[in-house]
């Protein structure tokens, strides 16, 4: 089971599908970008582990109904069984690399407005890593404004959600090793992508 997955998080127009494009074109990454979505669909939902067949034919439908990738499920299933111990780690492992056909390379998931979970991702993946993608607020709020079909002034919200981002970025750059948490400013990398 790989155990070094990286989790890529950010406010939505911030860059971060963007930066999962980058990563995923690595000879040795594959990443999506907001499909599984598990933090989103299974924790959030307080979903137990207990209930992993249920979990894995969820996810397993979405994927086919959203992204038209099939997942097998039966395959999943049998590979959760095999393990010692049944939890959320060794179902969102299974699913990963499910998807990735158990490729010996490195899993990762771009999933929006998740720094919360951030804490989580590291407990369970103690060598996995994060990449949290910050962009300048106001180029986050007129990127929105341009795309989202929200009426009058509701995309102003997104300046919320960036500011949120942000602060959190500042407060896990202080309690994260440098190693397993890296912040990632839009901005720079476009101005320096080999660096």
């Amino acid at each position: 089971m790989i155990d070094n997955p990286i989790f890529i998080t950010g406010c939505y127009r911030s860059g971060t599908t963007y930066i999962s494009r980058v990563l995923d074109a690595h000879p040795y990454l594959n990443v999506t970008f907001d499909s599984v979505n598990y933090f989103r669909f299974i924790i959030k939902k307080n979903i137990p582990a207990k209930d992993y067949k249920k979990i894995v034919n969820s996810i397993s439908k979405r994927m086919k109904t959203r992204y038209n990738i099939n997942l097998d499920a039966k395959k999943i299933i049998k590979n959760i069984e095999r393990s010692n111990s049944i939890n959320h780690k060794q179902i969102y492992s299974s699913v990963m690399n499910c998807l990735f056909e158990n490729s010996k390379n490195i899993w990762g998931e771009k999933s929006l407005l998740e720094w919360s979970n951030i804490p989580l991702f590291l407990s369970m993946f103690p060598n996995g890593h994060i990449i949290h993608i910050i962009r300048d607020p106001r180029d986050v709020v007129a990127s929105y404004k341009n795309m989202t079909y929200e009426k009058g002034d509701r995309y102003l919200d997104s300046i919320f959600a960036s500011l949120g981002s942000l602060s959190a970025s500042m407060y896990y750059n202080d309690l994260l090793p440098e190693d397993r948490y890296k912040i990632l400013i839009y901005e720079d990398f476009i101005l320096n992508k080999i660096k």
